[in-house]
């Protein structure tokens, strides 16, 4: 049937996204529709297409309207398997993984145990701190289907935040013995020491990433606030200077030594930190006697977020 001018006139209320897109997609839904309907409403399908339209520009951050409609759409049809995953991607988009878990759990009481699934699940929980949640979903992805890295990966991280540093590390090296190349995981691995109270042993798990032309960025910045909780402040310095310059590197193992200091687990007294001049990679191991000792410094330039220790470290251990 032919749009009414009151369903033409909806308030979209979406910001500066484009809307040519999302008014085509919801004039091809109405064109369909056989039922009549108030003046001024549009279909359930209508509005889900529109909302598809206008998320497509964005779709990492659906807006407050937009998630409404997935949270309707959800509510309305509780054994729609698609309603309740499209709820739970935007709803974890949008910061809101406790929600993302309940609906995920709604789709697998429909669905029965899908490892995929599962393992979603997993990771909502864990953004949401419910470690006890996570270690049952990662348990039951784990006897859903065949061996996968990122469930002990999950597993790991969720002992980690439970506190269970024992399981948390057993689970972590599962992981990395599955998939060896994957800097996440050896990463996490690394870091589960460092909260533990293992920083050499964490350094040693992760010190390829400061030889590996392979390693990321994300790598040597973890293997550096390993490497300034084991008191390696210059070569923690030395590292970070591989992908920033002096005053930046200099900045970011401060903070880093903050937090080692914050969790407990600087092994020696804070050191001096190399002069900073502009060096060739690596810089040469001498250290001026007349810099001053290492402060706490906040706000560093160019700092990764996904190296930043406070992301790294959710509740017990959030990491990267």
């Amino acid at each position: 049937m032919k749009d009414t001018p009151g369903e033409s006139r909806l308030p979209f209320g979406w910001g500066a996204r484009s809307l040519l897109p999302a008014m085509a997609l919801a004039a091809l839904a109405l064109m369909g529709c056989a039922e009549q309907r108030p003046r001024g409403t549009l279909s359930e399908a209508a509005r889900l297409r529109l909302t598809e339209a206008m998320d497509r520009n964005n779709p990492a951050a659906p807006d407050a309207a937009s998630l409404a409609v997935l949270r309707d759409t959800a509510a309305r049809n509780p054994s729609d398997i698609q309603a309740q995953e499209r709820l739970a991607q935007g709803a974890l988009a949008a910061g809101f993984p406790a929600e993302a878990a309940t609906a995920l759990r709604r789709a697998l009481a429909v669905s029965g145990p899908v490892q995929s699934r599962l393992l979603e699940l997993g990771r909502a929980e864990i953004r949401a701190g419910n470690a006890t949640g996570a270690i049952e979903a990662y348990r039951q992805a784990q006897a859903a289907g065949p061996p996968n890295p990122a469930i002990f990966g999950g597993l790991g991280l969720a002992y980690d935040m439970a506190g269970d540093s024992a399981s948390a590390e057993e689970a972590h090296r599962r992981a990395v013995a599955m998939a060896p190349q994957d800097w996440t995981l050896r990463g996490n691995l690394a870091l589960s020491l460092l909260f533990a109270g293992r920083a050499p042993e964490g350094v040693r798990a992760l010190s390829a990433a400061e030889s590996d032309n392979a390693a990321p960025r994300r790598a040597r910045h973890n293997l550096a606030l390993l490497l300034t909780a084991d008191g390696q402040m210059a070569r923690a310095v030395r590292v970070l200077r591989m992908d920033m310059g002096p005053a930046e590197a200099d900045a970011m193992a401060r903070d880093f030594q903050a937090f080692a200091q914050w969790v407990g687990t600087v092994r020696s007294p804070p050191t001096r930190l190399l002069p900073s001049v502009e060096p060739v990679v690596p810089a040469s191991p001498a250290t001026d006697p007349a810099t001053p000792a290492a402060t706490p410094a906040s706000g560093s330039p160019g700092m990764d977020p996904a190296a930043n220790p406070g992301d790294a470290r959710p509740r017990r251990g959030r990491r990267s």
